[in-house]
């Protein structure tokens, strides 16, 4: 979900609370990714508060147990990138390991970020990630703080840009 859209009703609630301050920590985190006007420890600092936040949760379906084994590795090399597209690609890993989101909100992310459509595109295209794991992340991300239907938590992954197929995956997998 981009900064500043509004969730689907059925997520308001008083534990999405928690789902906000954690998706501010990530967007100040990539933010910082970039250069931030403070200390380099700060994007560090940030980082492993979210990363603790993300792990401190129990996992309770192979999906959770997977989330930190992430397929995607920072500063994959793309012969014949060009510069931009290959800052966009780092953008994107980086992005990825700390965030589970879906193609098209990454894509979206990058372009907020100030890098181009095609870029953009091209970042998520080639960033190796495997978008229905990232279904089933971020699908167990949401019911590590609140409960969904089964077909409340497939709304609210294809409101996240997972396609409908990548959205079922990611609810199944999480045993719901």
């Amino acid at each position: 979900m981009l900064a500043g859209s509004s969730p689907p009703p059925q997520i308001i609630g008083g534990r999405i609370a928690a789902v906000a301050v954690g998706a501010a920590l990530v967007v100040g985190t990539i933010g910082c990714l970039g250069g931030c006007s403070g200390s380099s420890s700060d994007a560090s600092t940030a980082a492993a508060s979210t990363t603790e936040a993300a792990t401190s949760a129990p996992a309770t379906t192979e999906a959770a147990s997977t989330e930190a084994q992430s397929p995607v590795t920072s500063s994959t090399k793309i012969p014949g990138a060009t510069v931009s597209q290959q800052n966009a690609l780092d953008r994107a890993q980086s992005t990825l390991l700390l965030v589970p989101i879906s193609h098209d909100e990454l894509v979206d992310q990058l372009v907020l970020l100030k890098f181009s459509e095609e870029d953009a595109t091209w970042a998520a295209d080639n960033c190796g990630a495997d978008w229905n794991d990232m279904a089933a992340q971020k699908a167990q991300t949401y019911l590590n703080t609140t409960s969904f239907s089964h077909d409340g938590l497939v709304t609210q992954l294809e409101y996240e840009k997972f396609t409908p197929e990548q959205a079922e995956y990611g609810v199944s997998a999480v045993g719901l």
